[in-house]
């Protein structure tokens, strides 16, 4: 790697040893964007209109508020459905790197 230029040696060695780390802070951070809640709630309440609302506040209005429970049910299926494809994906892909 002698006379390499900079993004040669980051493309070829920095970025490959360092997949894993960024594999799993993509995991973590997909992982944190379904669990907040709280914060979003209590400041906002999801609005003004929609513009903080995310699927946790999402969820919690349409059951407190619709009551449409299998609606509900459906949509936290499907994010647990998607949830343990991107793990799946992410620990595949971690396997793979060492």
């Amino acid at each position: 790697m002698l006379g390499a230029s900079w993004p040669r040696r980051f493309f070829t060695i920095v970025l490959p040893r360092m997949k894993t780390i960024i594999i799993i802070a993509l995991a973590i951070r997909i992982i944190e964007i379904f669990k907040i809640f709280d914060t979003l709630y209590i400041m906002t309440g999801g609005g003004p209109g929609v513009a903080t609302e995310t699927i946790s506040v999402y969820i919690y209005k349409v059951t407190q508020n619709d009551l449409i429970w299998g609606y509900v049910a459906a949509i936290a299926l499907s994010i647990l459905i998607v949830m343990s494809v991107v793990s799946v994906f992410a620990l595949r892909r971690m396997k793979v790197a060492k």
